[in-house]
């Protein structure tokens, strides 16, 4: 079952188009963990700063 030239491309730019999209919503989660890391960065501070007043 041998692949044409042309059948190899298609299948080779739909595989690229998916790790594009693939790459391009890794990119947007890794965005969103990094605001919720500096979230909880801050109220961990704020916690820090509490409990030393106290």
């Amino acid at each position: 079952m041998d692949e044409t030239p042309g059948e190899l491309i298609k299948q080779l730019k739909r595989e690229l188009a998916l790790m594009k999209e693939r790459y391009e919503k890794a990119l947007k989660d890794q965005e969103i963990l990094l605001r919720e890391l500096e979230r909880l960065r801050e109220e961990n501070e704020k916690l820090r700063k509490e409990r030393s007043n106290k």
